[in-house]
């Protein structure tokens, strides 16, 4: 007979240890923050009449009981309340732990009993949003929560959820703000931020180079320009010389043929001794030529500044040219003298 009694308790003891297996997994967690109060009900129970007493442990510790009207506590952050909850006064983080009810009936039977696993939370801080320009990076940090996490928006498309308590992320534009949310099972928490860069040392390294670069080029083009202008000033210069010694060469020709014709027409006469016979003798000719040619030297003394061409002298000779038209005027001169001076006597 001891045998199968032996057999049959570790049969019972296997059983129940798997019954309170399973009953730890299957105990409800309820989750509450720090500095507030929170009531423990009795989940899957409904109060009775009979119920006459109601005893709260935890973690195998009693710290309050009820019975009947009368309640009793061991601590004052405890109190059974009448359809036999438990309320617990300004939590902390000690206070996290499993709690079990036993419901007794008139006559000390018990008709109830359940776990409930009690966790404290620190309520989550508002997010803090920075960035660094230089890196087009975003952060996104929490400073105080339990369990929390982080989610980082833009333009309602989340990016980042990280249980951790700080997002990094870099952008590829900023043309929305940025939305941080921080959340757990008793708060939550969102700021948003849009972020204002200046230009990027990247960026201001890009316009540099373009600046530099398109300097450079507007000064070559008018570098370029300058120099065409130059050139052609220089080649209206030269072509205005040019046409200038043409001019000057052309007028120096015209008057070197307009008179040339006249030494050739002088010349293509023939000498009047060749030609003819003698001349009658020079003083009788000359005689009476001599006076009539005195008012013609003095009318064409003042010419000589500014002696007509030759070729408006040839028509008006009149007669064969005198065979020395440089030296010829002497005579005169002195037969004019010599008539002045016969006449004065």
């Amino acid at each position: 007979m001891g045998a199968p009694r032996g057999l049959l308790a570790g049969l019972l003891l296997a059983l129940h240890i798997s019954a309170l297996g399973s009953a730890s997994h299957e105990v409800p967690v309820v989750s509450a923050a720090e500095g507030q109060d929170v009531v423990l009900d009795l989940q899957g129970f409904a109060w009775r009449d009979d119920v006459a007493e109601v005893l709260w442990e935890k973690e195998g510790i009693p710290v309050a009981q009820r019975k009947g009207e009368q309640v009793v506590g061991w601590r004052q952050a405890y109190e059974v309340l009448s359809h036999g909850g438990l309320r617990i006064r300004q939590l902390f983080a000690n206070h996290s732990a499993v709690y079990k009810v036993l419901l007794y009936d008139v006559h000390g039977a018990q008709v109830f009993h359940a776990a409930i696993r009690l966790r404290v939370l620190k309520k989550v801080s508002k997010p803090t949003i920075s960035w660094d320009c230089s890196n087009a990076t975003l952060t996104c940090e929490l400073l105080r929560g339990t369990d929390a996490q982080l989610k980082l928006c833009q333009k309602q498309k989340c990016y980042y959820t990280d249980t951790q308590a700080l997002i990094q992320y870099t952008w590829a534009n900023l043309d929305a703000p940025f939305k941080c949310t921080a959340r757990n099972s008793v708060s939550e928490e969102a700021m948003e931020a849009t972020v204002h860069c200046p230009v990027t040392d990247r960026a201001r390294f890009i316009c540099l180079v373009g600046g530099i670069g398109g300097g450079s080029l507007v000064l070559a083009i008018c570098v370029g320009l300058l120099i065409l202008c130059v050139s052609k000033r220089r080649k209206r210069r030269s072509r205005r010389n040019e046409e200038e010694l043409e001019m000057i060469v052309h007028r120096t020709t015209s008057r070197e043929g307009g008179r040339g014709p006249h030494p050739t027409s002088s010349t293509s006469l023939p000498p009047p001794e060749a030609s003819g016979p003698p001349l009658p003798p020079a003083p009788r000719r000359q005689a009476p030529r001599a006076q009539p040619r005195l008012p013609d030297l003095h009318t064409q003394h003042p010419q000589k500044k500014r002696p007509p061409p030759s070729s408006m002298q040839a028509p008006r000779q009149r007669g064969p040219p005198p065979p020395r038209p440089r030296v010829q005027p002497e005579p005169p001169r002195r037969a004019a003298e010599g008539a002045t001076a016969a006449s004065s006597p």
